[in-house]
């Protein structure tokens, strides 16, 4: 059985649901060969996660980033990179990191790429750039699939070397996930939601006293226009209701003509 504890957003308690897991593929059919760990120097989560795939029964080759070369077999490997469960990489990466780190993303077939950064918390945002290269890279490589798992600094080797594990073996599944946060030992998927108090900071260092409500609260099935409240501080995007009678006065408050000609 596969269980997953989902702590209720009150922290008034927790919930815990099970499911059969006959449906979960082995990681060997992840995978035809042997996974590829790369890390900068040996560490107690990079043992953990040898000791978790051997116990399934695959193989695991551990390569150190800086012997990374064009001769390394990386061709449709399944590789779980460290590069950032200590440190951050991405943030300063050098010429040479990003030719080694071209030769990884250019030919393995699945990524998992751990971060140590406590991004639920917003502890280490130097480590967060690992999800937005992970979107472009996956656009100009359709055949990469790369997933990102971000760790607290009190994660335990062990279990997260499990939990790895789950996600790469559930990585092939329709509709699985791509990004992953875990903090005390819990699970989350990682999802965007409006900061209310670190807005609020934003906008009184930017002299604006007025707090603006950027979520979606109740909506009737009427058209909705994206806006911004205050020009320039894009923390202020708001859905407002499309009214006829808004449209009108905001064109004649604020909307100007204008007649554009090509100088010959």
């Amino acid at each position: 059985m596969d269980a997953t504890k989902s702590v209720l957003l009150d922290g008034s308690g927790a919930v815990l649901l099970a499911s059969p897991n006959l449906n979960r593929p082995k990681l060997s059919g992840v995978t035809e060969k042997a996974v590829v760990l790369i890390e900068h120097t040996e560490t107690g989560l990079g043992d953990s996660l040898q000791l978790a795939v051997t116990n399934t029964g695959a193989a695991i080759q551990r390569i150190l980033f800086a012997h990374v070369t064009e001769a390394t077999r990386l061709k449709k490997a399944t590789a779980i990179s460290l590069l950032e469960a200590e440190s951050p990489l991405l943030a300063g990466i050098t010429d040479s990191e990003m030719r080694r780190l071209k030769l990884l993303t250019d030919q393995a077939k699945n990524l998992l790429w751990v971060t140590a950064g406590d991004l639920l918390n917003g502890k280490t945002p130097q480590m967060g750039l690992a999800a937005g290269l992970s979107h472009a890279l996956m656009l100009e490589q359709p055949a990469l699939r790369l997933m990102v798992y971000d760790t607290d600094k009190r994660a335990e080797a062990d279990c997260a070397a499990q939990n790895l594990l789950q996600i790469l073996t559930s990585s092939q599944m329709t509709g699985s996930d791509l990004e992953y946060v875990e903090n005390d030992g819990t699970v989350h998927m990682a999802r965007f939601v409006p900061d209310t108090k670190i807005n609020a900071m934003f906008q009184l260092a930017q002299d604006t006293s007025e707090v603006v409500d950027t979520t979606v609260s109740k909506m009737t099935g009427q058209p909705i226009q994206l806006a911004i409240v205050h020009p320039g501080q894009f923390d202020q995007t708001v859905f407002w209701l499309y009214l006829a009678q808004r449209t009108v006065t905001d064109q004649a408050t604020h909307h100007k003509r204008i007649a554009m000609r090509q100088a010959h």
